[in-house]
């Protein structure tokens, strides 16, 4: 990506991240024990910190991954380093079945991708899988057996907030 705040990828590639589950509310995203940390650079760590069975994934991932998870996804009482976390592990965006309208209104004001889908199936994931994800065309590929399916695309809105153009 270069300097410039417009060349933002429409297309991005990455490991795709699984966590099949529904209703991750944001106290498991991010602890709030850790919410007085104000280090950005230091919030990643704390990711999933206490959400059994997923402690690690913080450390097991790297910048550049894909979070795909379930049905609304960051619900519960909302906090802003339940975005910011994953934005400081470099998580490009989160595919979710659907959010929380409060966790994504505010991701997307903040311009991190969030899209939903309504079925993968299909293109048959597996952990880490390579994946690339068009936010024009709303198009997910599976690079490891050249397999897409549709998803939902970015809204007019949120394509513009993304790439910083919106007048808002």
């Amino acid at each position: 990506m270069g300097n410039n705040l417009f060349d933002k990828p429409k297309i991005i590639e990455g490991r795709a991240w699984l966590i099949y589950k529904d209703h991750i509310d944001t106290r498991k995203i991010f602890p709030n024990k850790y919410l007085s940390k104000n280090d950005f650079n230091e919030l990643g760590k704390y990711t999933f910190k206490g959400f059994k069975n997923y402690e690690n994934l913080a450390q097991q991932s790297v910048p550049g991954d894909i979070l795909i998870t379930g049905k609304k996804f960051g619900c519960g009482a909302f906090h802003q380093q339940a975005i910011d976390c994953f934005i400081s592990m470099g998580i490009q965006a989160i595919l979710a079945e659907s959010f929380c309208e409060t966790y994504q209104k505010e991701a997307i004001n903040i311009g991190y991708p969030v899209l939903t889908y309504e079925n993968l199936d299909n293109i048959n994931l597996e952990r880490w899988d390579r994946i690339r994800v068009n936010f024009v065309k709303g198009l997910i590929t599976n690079l490891r057996n050249n397999r897409s399916t549709q998803i939902n695309s970015f809204s007019e809105k949120q394509m513009k907030i993304y790439l910083k153009q919106a007048d808002i």
